[in-house]
C-alpha cells in the first residue's frame, strides 16, 4: 500500500460521511481492502489496494472538489434555513 491509497482511503471516507479524524471508529485491512469504519453506526468506506493507486495528484484535485461541493451544499442549507425562520417553511408562526 502507498501513500495513494492512503489518499484514496481518505477520499473514499469522506464520501461515506467519514469527514473528520474523531468520526472514525477504526481501519482494518481485509485481503486486498482497506476499510475504514465511522464512529456512528453504519457509516464505512472500502478503498481497494490491489490494483496501483491513482496519482496522488488526481485524487487530491478529487477531494478538494468533493470539499467545495460540500461546502456549497452546507452553504445553500443554512440559507434555506434562515429563509425559512423559526416557523419553518416559511409559512406563518403560531404562538
Amino acid at each position: 500500500m502507498d501513500g495513494g491509497h492512503v489518499a484514496q482511503a481518505m477520499l473514499d471516507a469522506k464520501q461515506a460521511g467519514i469527514d473528520a479524524a474523531g468520526k472514525i471508529d477504526r481501519v482494518l485491512m481485509a485481503e486486498e481492502t482497506l476499510w475504514g469504519a465511522g464512529a456512528t453506526a453504519g457509516f464505512r468506506a472500502a478503498t481497494e489496494v490491489s490494483q496501483p493507486s491513482a496519482p496522488m495528484h488526481d485524487t487530491l484535485q478529487q477531494a478538494q472538489a468533493f470539499n467545495q461541493q460540500r461546502a456549497q451544499q452546507l452553504a445553500l442549507q443554512a440559507q434555506q434555513r434562515q429563509l425559512e425562520g423559526p416557523g419553518g417553511r416559511g409559512g406563518p408562526v403560531m404562538r
